[in-house]
């Protein structure tokens, strides 16, 4: 169902002062399945990609509503957009070219966000590594399961993992305990990355036990700062989020939109990224990020 989407990096000229740039990812119409039910899918980098299901809010109706509070679904979306952005910093995609022979990848997904493909399970984030024939044709992963609540924060008595390694890989806990490392590793049994759920609900992440940690913080179910070694460097906020069908204030063209604002502390710049859809259709109408310093 998912389609390659391709991003063209233009300039964005100069304008009150302001240095900016805009990248547009181009988006396809997206099959539709029985009800409404959209998702956008691309590749930030050669073995990074992310796949978005919105929420649509004809279905707020539907399967386990209870489950589903829109700051519960709010702390799954931030969750999966600071992850790719610990990934991006952590350069992983680089280091799995360089040192896996590019033979594994990262899929990110906001899990259980729409209620017509609800499968009972409360919406989380799962983070999965993938190897087999350079990084192109599944042959086995680890997925990994985390569950935040309404307040922003990781629910430490849910992680879990689904273990698809190579049989002569050790597998790992399928229920780790808190504060405990959990390893992603390649068909070879190397290591890709570390991560673990922190006592106070935050989620680390490290190349190695050498490297520094990048540690997701969670202000609000909207909000999350990034550290490096305990120094914010990046925050990803969700600064709208509006879906349309038979909503009370319906936009007019019938359209759904997020909105995600990234500030980079390092660079001094704001990512301001755009996604538009229109549920009526199926159809991602518009996917593009402006930088400005």
């Amino acid at each position: 169902m998912f389609r390659n989407l391709r991003k063209i990096t233009t300039n964005f000229i100069l304008m009150m002062g302001m240095v900016a740039a805009i990248w547009i990812v181009l988006g396809q119409a997206q099959s539709r399945a029985d009800s409404p039910y959209l998702i956008d899918s691309w590749s930030e980098a050669p073995n990074l990609s992310v796949s978005y299901i919105w929420n649509l809010e004809e279905d707020a109706a539907g399967h386990a509503v209870e489950k589903r509070s829109s700051e519960l679904l709010a702390a799954v979306d931030t969750f999966e957009f600071g992850l790719r952005e610990a990934f991006i910093l952590m350069e992983m995609s680089d280091i799995i070219d360089a040192q896996h022979s590019g033979d594994a990848w990262i899929k990110l997904y906001n899990v259980g966000s729409d209620a017509v493909k609800y499968d009972g399970d409360a919406p989380h984030i799962n983070v999965i590594s993938y190897w087999g024939q350079a990084g192109r044709h599944y042959q086995g992963g680890i997925g990994a399961h985390f569950y935040p609540t309404a307040a922003g924060h990781l629910d430490i008595d849910k992680t879990w993992y689904a273990w698809d390694a190579a049989m002569h890989c050790p597998h790992g806990d399928s229920v780790p305990a808190v504060n405990a490392w959990t390893q992603h590793v390649d068909a070879n049994c190397d290591l890709l990355w570390e991560e673990r759920v922190s006592a106070d609900g935050q989620l680390e992440l490290r190349r190695d036990a050498n490297s520094p940690i990048y540690t997701l913080r969670s202000n609000t179910a909207n909000d999350l700062d990034i550290l490096r070694n305990g120094r914010v460097i990046r925050n990803v906020r969700r600064s709208f989020y509006d879906t349309w069908i038979n909503h009370l204030t319906p936009d007019a063209e019938g359209t759904a939109k997020v909105i995600w604002e990234i500030r980079d502390y390092q660079t001094n710049t704001l990512i301001t990224e755009t996604i538009t859809a229109r549920p009526s259709s199926g159809e991602i109408v518009s996917h593009e990020r402006i930088e400005t310093r």
